[in-house]
């Protein structure tokens, strides 16, 4: 075991829990040759008053899960993970059913081994938990709960901890616009790329420590200004700030990155228990107004109102001008490289070339009662696509689509060429809100009746319905971006595609992995036997000038 002296710190204090002696000889042998410090249990009782009594000292929990005793270790997890939420859990299972794997992934554990136990598969992922740990070590204290994994920065939880209720403070938050569009488009590395470069020009406003800087979203960020400075024009700094942020574009792969970012300020004048909130409120309202910043005070509570009459007038014009168009995402075989389906993304595009993406207004289409028109319009187009190009075509429909029966009857009704209707599938969004099932399978015998295709999309670690979702007559399955975009080191997302992808072969259900945004992913992919691939490695979201030209390019391919 020298080799791996090499990387282990003594250091480190671990807890093995294991009823199973075999098992629990060999992992104890390789610990205690490992660490200086290994205490050994075999049974959860135990287990919990040791881990009480060394709540502060410990590192990583080891827990070896009988089949027959999984709902007890599951519930410690659970007490494990509420004393001490930054502690490293690593599950050991032989037998487990997906169900479990879905548990055990929403619990927060850091690793999961499944099937017979592999020393050296276990070493190597001790080696990688330790070296987190002595990354997160500072003085002694762990701080990662407390950290933007990315940007290293204090995260919203910091954030919220840091404010006292008696100071006074000055709060920016700073939104970095269509963030989640350039993650999309450019890749998760550029994303992460733009993060770390917003990061280094926000911090150079951190002169001392009355400016504290912190990552409390995707795309947010928040300066808290300690107010002893008067003398300050908070005006002119914020103004200053977002030119800082947006004079130049980010260089990144030799492309030009170009974006906006909005502020949305609040001061301690009305008490710093929603300080957090309004900062928000006032982002919301220099979004929708399309200006730099915006101070919070109380005229904004009325924003909620003023938001809904400002999009009820942008959707009724998109509707009424034909402003509503749609983009097209490829979906590819994983086996033969054809077009498989053409994925159509609602967008709104104004005439001076304002581009609105679904996550801006699909929400708040809904609350004002036009989202069903916004449903009929994408599904007309997207026929007509399908008819125009002869290729295949992807629509998004949510479970309100299908509990409207005008839109329901609308969609039955649009499916009246039995040669048209065998290019369609219809990707169920939101599965998770589905609850009238019968509804539901109704349904979707009458689209198996036309000829058409289902699928069930953003399916994934969030779902506790999922015997009931694949039980339904579905054709394909998606897989959650968030499974996907960690795949090539979450061991435990892993664990739960592989478990999936062997389920929906045996019900002969086709998989899509989307968020493919590298060859080495979309490669990993294929070796999971996941059937088909979404993502900007495929290719970016295309317009329908840009879908002439790449069918055009991929004849025979679809």
């Amino acid at each position: 075991m020298t080799e791996s002296n090499e990387y282990l710190e003594g250091s480190i204090n671990i807890l093995l829990i294991s009823s199973a002696i075999d098992v629990r000889r060999e992992i104890s042998n390789i610990l205690l040759k490992t660490y200086d410090n290994t205490l050994i249990t075999n049974n959860i009782i135990d287990g919990l008053k040791i881990l009480k009594e060394h709540i502060n000292s410990l590192n990583i929990i080891v827990l070896n899960i009988p089949a027959d005793e999984k709902e007890d270790y599951f519930n410690l997890i659970t007490m494990i993970k509420d004393l001490r939420h930054d502690l490293e859990i690593y599950a050991i299972i032989n037998e487990i059913d997906l169900s479990s794997i879905i548990t055990l992934a929403n619990s927060g554990i850091s690793k999961l081994m499944t099937g017979r136990f592999n020393s050296i598969k276990f070493i190597n992922d001790l080696k990688e938990i330790s070296s987190r740990i002595a990354r997160h070590q500072i003085f002694g204290k762990y701080i990662n709960i407390y950290e933007d994994t990315t940007t290293k920065l204090p995260n919203k939880l910091k954030l919220s901890k840091d404010i006292n209720l008696n100071e006074d403070y000055y709060l920016i938050i700073i939104n970095v616009d269509g963030f989640r569009q350039i993650n999309d488009c450019f890749g998760v590395e550029a994303g992460d790329f733009i993060s770390l470069e917003v990061s280094k020009i926000l911090s150079r406003y951190v002169i001392n420590k009355f400016f504290r800087l912190y990552k409390i979203q995707i795309d947010e960020y928040a300066l808290l200004i300690t107010n002893k400075y008067n003398r300050i024009d908070y005006n002119k700094l914020v103004t200053r700030i977002v030119n800082d942020l947006t004079n130049n574009p980010f260089i990144y792969d030799n492309r030009e990155i170009y974006y906006n970012v909005s502020a949305g300020i609040a001061t301690s004048q009305y008490g710093n228990k929603d300080l957090i909130r309004n900062a928000g409120l006032a982002l919301t309202v220099t979004k929708t107004n399309k200006s730099i910043y915006t101070m919070y005070d109380e005229s904004i509570e009325t924003h909620k109102n003023t938001e809904s009459i400002f999009w009820l007038n942008e959707l009724k014009k998109a509707i009424t001008n034909d402003y509503v168009v749609l983009y097209f995402q490829p979906i590819v075989s994983n086996t033969s490289g054809k077009i498989e389906y053409l994925e159509a993304l609602i967008r709104i595009k104004k005439e001076d070339g304002t581009l609105y993406f679904p996550n801006e207004f699909i929400n708040i289409s809904k609350q004002i009662r036009l989202y069903n028109q916004l449903t009929k319009i994408v599904l007309t187009k997207a026929i007509n696509v399908a008819k125009t190009y002869n290729c295949n075509i992807s629509i998004n429909l949510s479970f309100e689509d299908i509990i409207n029966e005008d839109t329901r009857e609308f969609i039955l009704n649009a499916l009246t060429d039995e040669n048209i209707n065998k290019r369609i599938k219809f990707e169920l969004t939101e599965s998770e809100s589905i609850t009238n099932y019968e509804l539901i399978s109704s349904f979707i015998n009458d689209i198996n009746e036309r000829g058409s295709m289902i699928a069930i999309d953003d399916f994934g670690s969030g779902y506790s319905n999922y015997y009931n979702i694949l039980r339904l007559n579905i054709n394909y399955l998606k897989l959650d971006g968030s499974l996907i975009r960690n795949i090539l080191t979450d061991s435990y997302g892993q664990a739960i595609i592989k478990s999936v992808v062997e389920l929906t072969k045996q019900l002969n259900i086709k998989t899509i992995a989307e968020y493919v945004y590298s060859e080495e992913v979309h490669q990993y992919v294929k070796e999971l036997k996941i059937d088909y691939s979404q993502g900007y490695h495929i290719s970016y979201p295309l317009t329908e000038d840009e879908l002439i030209n790449y069918l055009e390019k991929n004849k025979g391919l679809y």
